[in-house]
């Protein structure tokens, strides 16, 4: 039984290192803001978590920062949701002469809209530690491969990947719904999960967990079976003799 109990423990130490892997992506806190039109009615609802890895160069060479965007972020005064294109932009780590910021701009055309374009601002302060550049530094993409999602439907998904001209923005608990207009209710309408090549760096990542997962659990398993098979045996076998 001692043999037994160990390897159970090693299982049971496996999962848990393979559990804590397929969070690890989701630990940013996740943030709820609105937006609001001219008449004051809310016109964008955006719920996420937000991790901005930042490369940078240091006096002993290239390094990266994880960044979370911090659920303080506010609306900047770019965010609006007047007509077929719209702005929402988070600012963030406020001081007097700058601050970060991360963008969503969307194009509706006809039925569907779009994730135009996706842009992040950084200053080069205390949380890119051992900073060589000063300053304020920016990246976007815009290009046809970003999300599309139905009118009156919001993008939705556990986790997504946006690599941002090489800064990596990795979204968690993720629910855009610009166009709240568009939605019977005025709230978060169907959802239409997440699709896009840009987050299909995820699934892969998760996929290979789970391939070495099995990798690793299936021979400890069909070990723990063959032992106490066998001792069944034992035993059986000790009964009988001593009939």
């Amino acid at each position: 039984m001692i043999e037994l109990t160990k390897k159970h423990h090693i299982l049971f130490a496996v999962i848990s290192v393979i559990s804590y892997l397929l969070v690890v992506e989701g630990k940013a806190p996740v943030g709820e803001w609105t937006v609001t039109n001219q008449a004051g009615r809310i016109c964008m609802k955006m719920k996420m978590g937000a991790t901005l890895t930042i490369p940078y160069s240091t006096s002993t060479g290239q390094t990266t920062a994880d960044v979370y965007v911090p659920t303080s972020a506010s609306p900047t005064d770019y965010s609006k949701c007047e007509g077929d294109s719209v702005s929402f932009s988070l600012k963030f780590f406020m001081t007097l002469a700058n601050y970060w910021t991360v963008g969503f701009d969307y194009k509706k055309s006809g039925s569907q809209y779009q994730l135009d374009t996706i842009s992040v601002g950084y200053t080069y302060d205390e949380h890119l530690p051992g900073h060589t550049s000063i300053g304020f530094a920016s990246s976007s993409i815009s290009n046809s491969d970003l999300p599309k999602t139905d009118v009156g439907n919001y993008y939705g998904c556990d986790n997504v990947t946006f690599d941002v001209s090489g800064v990596k923005l990795a979204l968690s608990n993720v629910k855009f719904q610009p166009y709240v207009q568009d939605v019977t209710t005025k709230d978060f309408g169907e959802l239409q999960v997440c699709t896009t090549s840009s987050g299909m760096g995820e699934v892969v990542a998760i996929l290979i967990i789970i391939a070495v997962a099995l990798v690793i659990i299936v021979p400890i398993v069909v070990t723990i079976v063959f032992v106490v098979r066998r001792k069944r045996r034992n035993r059986q076998f000790n009964y009988h003799t001593q009939q």
